[in-house]
């Protein structure tokens, strides 16, 4: 399993500045699994 934390900015986000930073998580299974399942 591979994971990975990325930060990305949301606009017009409720309650925070444009500048906030914001987290986008990507969970992956691995490329020897048989079937390749990627979750956001």
């Amino acid at each position: 399993m591979h994971a990975d934390e990325t930060p990305v900015q949301v606009l017009n986000e409720e309650g925070k500045k444009n500048t906030t930073k914001s987290y986008m998580w990507v969970y992956s299974t691995s490329v020897n699994a048989e079937h390749g399942i990627r979750i956001f």
